[in-house]
């Protein structure tokens, strides 16, 4: 399957593995805390940092809000009537599709580095505190922290069980 996303084209490739069962004679699981100030704390005693609030994530989204200021105004001059081509206004949804694309692909590395860290330890079981995203969604601030795939990626993983 070929796709497109912010000019750039992409092919997904399937591939049928085989399961295999590993068997782990450590007894021991982890829990993990999915919080707010920071991104999940584990019952081993490591803590993860929040990934929207490093320097490079904030930087590109202040970039990202002046872009999209900018494409505002251009459709707004567009509905006046005034002179903006629509060429540029496709250029500039380019770049946005671009910052957006930046920010996603930071977020996804970062969960799937947390997550990879988090398996080599081999627990026998993962066990997710299970918290309530509907009512956390509707804060703005934490949604971003809240809204991330962590579980989902988590339990993609075929080595371990997961208990939610």
């Amino acid at each position: 399957m070929v796709s497109s996303k912010a000019d750039k084209y992409y092919v997904l490739i399937l591939v049928e593995v085989p399961d295999t069962k590993i068997v782990n004679h450590n007894k021991e699981g982890i829990g993990i805390d999915l919080g707010l100030r920071d991104f999940a704390v584990v019952s081993n005693g490591k803590t993860y940092k929040n990934s929207n609030k490093s320097k490079r994530i904030k930087k590109l989204e202040k970039q990202l809000r002046r872009e999209q200021r900018c494409l505002s105004r251009k459709y707004e001059n567009l509905k006046k009537g005034e002179s903006t081509q629509r060429a540029n206004i496709g250029k500039q949804k380019l770049k946005v599709q671009k910052l957006h694309h930046k920010i996603d692909n930071i977020c996804t590395d970062y969960i799937h580095k947390t997550i990879a860290k988090i398996v080599k330890t081999k627990p026998s079981y993962i066990t997710i505190e299970d918290l309530n995203v509907s009512d956390m969604m509707k804060n703005g601030h934490l949604s971003k922290a809240v809204a991330s795939q962590f579980r989902t990626k988590l339990s993609r993983r075929q080595k371990f069980q997961c208990k939610f």
